[in-house]
């Protein structure tokens, strides 16, 4: 089984939209997930809270991720 942690993903949000956000998103996954899946997961937690209107992966852009 592959050991899981906590990632610190952070993320900015595509210009064009009413609010412009950039912040960091707690992700749990596998060690060695690569930043596309983290990535996905970030969006994914995203849209579950305050931002449920931009759920699709081309409202974000990545800007860095680190475990931890």
């Amino acid at each position: 089984m592959k050991e899981r942690c906590e990632w610190t993903v952070r993320v900015q949000s595509t210009p064009g939209f009413y609010a412009q956000y950039e912040g960091n998103v707690k992700v749990w996954a596998d060690e060695d997930s690569d930043e596309d899946t983290l990535f996905r997961a970030a969006v994914k937690e995203l849209g579950r809270g305050a931002f449920f209107d931009r759920k699709h992966l081309s409202f974000w852009k990545l800007v860095s991720v680190k475990k931890g």
